[in-house]
Formats: C-alpha cells, sequence, structure tokens
C-alpha cells in the first residue's frame, strides 16, 4: 500500500504504539480472511471438478444430454469508440439436461470394470 500523508502518521510515542498494534491487528485480520476466501474458492472449485466429472459419467451413461451450441463468426463488429475484427460467438442455444427416454441408456458405461 501507499505511505499516508505526513498529517496521517503517528507523532507521539503513545501514538506511535497504537498505531502499530492495530496496523499488525488489522494485518492479521487481512490474513485470517485472505485464508477463509482461498478455502472457500477451493471448495467450490473442488466441487465443480467433481460436478464436471460426475456429468461426463451420466453423459457416457447416456442419462443425460449434452448442450446444444452454435458458433457465429463476425468479420468486423461495432464503430465510433469500439471496434472488434475477427470475433466468434459461442452461444449455448439448448441447456444440457436428462436423458428421459430409458433406451438411450448405456448401463454400466459410467462404472468401471
Amino acid at each position: 500500500p501507499r505511505r499516508p500523508a505526513d498529517a496521517g502518521l503517528p507523532r507521539s510515542h503513545k501514538e506511535v504504539e497504537y498505531w502499530n498494534r492495530n496496523v499488525a491487528e488489522g494485518w492479521a485480520q487481512g490474513e485470517k480472511q485472505a485464508v477463509e476466501i482461498f478455502l472457500s474458492d477451493l471448495g467450490r472449485l473442488q466441487r465443480d471438478i467433481i460436478g464436471m466429472a460426475r456429468y461426463r459419467v451420466l453423459l457416457r451413461a447416456g442419462l443425460v444430454e449434452e448442450p446444444r451450441v452454435s458458433f457465429a463468426n463476425a468479420a468486423t463488429e461495432g464503430g465510433r469508440g469500439r471496434l472488434s475484427i475477427g470475433d466468434r460467438t459461442v452461444r449455448i442455444t439448448d441447456q444440457p439436461g436428462l436423458q428421459g427416454n430409458r433406451r438411450r441408456w448405456q448401463p454400466g458405461a459410467g462404472c468401471r470394470s
């Protein structure tokens, strides 16, 4: 962080002690918060990876359907203050879902032998 303005810095011995104590406390709280955020994000990442693996197993077994995706290429787009050249737009046109047709299921396809 940037150094505070001189007017905001402690002047007396008592102010320096107060300053140091509270800077240390604030730093410790910041570290604690950073660890909590990291662990929360790590948990979310783990959940997402497990979900992606589970989806692949279900897809292989025919129990879910893949999303439908469309692609569009634009040579140029925009004007005045914004110009995009060679953009590619990818759109999910139909969300993935459960496969209701039992005939398309493949029992054991997602299981290990």
